[in-house]
């Protein structure tokens, strides 16, 4: 073990990212691998994309003191097979600084694109190639103010949709995929609060219709009392505007905001996914079904909450809000969910919940979050979960540490029981001299052993209820014990 752990270590030389581990579970839980940055840096939400049986993750790379206050314009390309083990990784550099990506699409035969925001409001997007080669790069100049409660998504026509908030108005902007505009919209609400002299807005282009229109949802931001969902045509004229209570739970304290919207080109039926502001909520998601002129069908309620462990760093609520959604090969939907613990629900076609289903993290206690899921050629799914450990001036989130999870896709093999035969807790975390550990049922260990974030083992001992680690450097570690891995810090 020694050996592989030395090897290990000069293959970081090398690569700049590296799995220190792989932990093995049950058929549900496929496998789990988990990646670090190189020294002093930090990834920015990682982002995959399938490529036949293997995948690409891409990372932003920045710096972990923040000191790259402009941005960075390296990118870290690498190559996975289905196991997630690394085929290659590759450095791109970019003409620009940026400050984080939004996505990773498909853009041609063995063409990637990546794409966010250069500035504060401008736009770029990157392509390259299969194997990791920049093949074009473009940044929107200052001639469109974008300014404001910024949203922006990609056509399957690789158009830019970029919608814009701002007092008494909201504005919606079109542009091909070299960012010059194609159209432009400007939108005024009613207020719904006389007494607010100027409110501001959110809305969002959601999606494109088969008709070749598009959906904007839009909510006023305070007073929050209804959203409201707009069509349109092709050439972004109005063809009809649709008014919703936010309250779908009929009481003033909860109230729901469109996420996402899926427009089926079977039936013309709308998929609407909402979430619910209020982080105490009784259900904290909404799955609603419309029809083709926004007129509501089922509304269905799902979520729960969770309170952190208040002796633990960050102590916070964390309740089951959906931050990501995939179309599945099968016609249905995987919802990727932020709470405590990484969170994924499979829904069907008739906005019925298929299984829902949570994974353990090492116990913390700080806060994770799904940064992507693609589905693979053999049906399962791929998981990037991210420990954000830190959140740059900008806004955006930092991680120490990427997780890969690959995720069965039989409904079957699911079973909610997240803690049987794991360790539960290590504590106190941080650690100072020691610290102990807690099972949920009792186990036979013969030895534990310790790891810094290099691969290079610090530590091994004897299992006992009590390590001493009063002599490790400060930082942060992770404990092997039988074929399960925990994470800690050492103050």
């Amino acid at each position: 073990m020694v050996n592989s752990m030395k090897n290990l270590k000069a293959i970081l030389i090398v690569l700049a990212l590296i799995c220190l581990t792989e932990i093995s579970f049950s058929q549900e839980l496929l496998w789990q691998k988990i990646y670090v940055p190189e020294q002093d840096g930090r990834f920015v939400s990682p982002a995959l994309i399938n490529i036949d049986s293997e995948f690409l993750m891409v990372n932003l790379i920045r710096k972990a003191d923040f000191s790259d206050n402009m941005g960075s314009n390296k990118f870290l390309i690498t190559k996975l097979d289905s196991n997630g083990d690394t085929i290659w990784n590759k450095n791109l550099f970019l003409s620009r600084n940026v400050k984080g990506f939004s996505n990773l699409i498909k853009y041609n035969d063995n063409e990637y694109m990546i794409y966010g925001r250069w500035n504060n409001s401008l736009l770029y997007r990157v392509v390259f190639n299969g194997s990791g080669e920049l093949i074009s790069e473009k940044y929107m100049d200052n001639t469109v103010d974008l300014n404001g409660y910024g949203w922006f998504n990609v056509s399957p026509e690789r158009e830019f949709l970029v919608s814009v908030g701002k007092i008494n108005q909201g504005n919606i902007y079109i542009f091909n995929k070299d960012l010059d505009i194609l159209d432009s919209l400007n939108l005024y609400f009613e207020n719904e609060d006389t007494s607010i002299l100027n409110p501001s807005y959110f809305p969002v282009i959601q999606c494109k219709t088969e008709d070749n229109g598009y959906l904007i949802s839009n909510y006023q931001i305070y007073p929050h009392k209804y959203n409201y969902l707009i069509k349109t045509d092709n050439s972004l004229n109005i063809q009809w505007t649709q008014k919703y209570d936010a309250r779908l739970l009929n009481n003033d304290w909860e109230k729901f905001i469109f996420r996402y919207i899926y427009h089926s080109y079977d039936d013309g039926t709308l998929l609407c996914i909402m979430n619910n502001s209020n982080p105490l909520g009784d259900s904290t998601f909404a799955i609603l079904k419309l029809d083709n002129t926004g007129n509501i069908l089922s509304t269905k309620f799902y979520g729960k909450r969770l309170i952190y462990d208040l002796n633990k760093p960050q102590p916070s609520i964390s309740s089951m809000l959906v931050t990501n959604m995939v179309n599945t090969y099968d016609g249905g939907y995987l919802l990727g969910i932020n709470y405590r613990l990484p969170t994924i629900a499979k829904i069907n076609n008739n906005c019925d919940l298929e299984w829902l289903s949570s994974y353990s993290v090492p116990d913390t206690n700080i806060p994770y979050g799904l940064s992507d899921i693609i589905q693979i050629s053999d049906n399962n799914y791929i998981l990037s979960i991210s420990e954000y450990s830190a959140q740059s001036p900008e806004g955006y989130n930092y991680s120490n540490i990427t997780y890969l999870y690959k995720i069965s896709n039989n409904a079957s093999d699911v079973d909610n029981n997240i803690t049987k035969n794991q360790i539960i807790d290590i504590f106190p975390n941080p650690a100072h001299d020691f610290i102990q550990l807690h099972f949920t049922d009792a186990v036979k260990l013969s030895d534990v052993e310790i790891y810094n974030v290099l691969g290079i083992k610090v530590l091994e001992t004897d299992y006992k209820d009590r390590i001493d680690v009063s002599r490790l450097s400060a930082g942060v570690y992770f404990l092997k014990a039988g074929d399960r891995v925990y994470k800690f810090v050492k103050m």
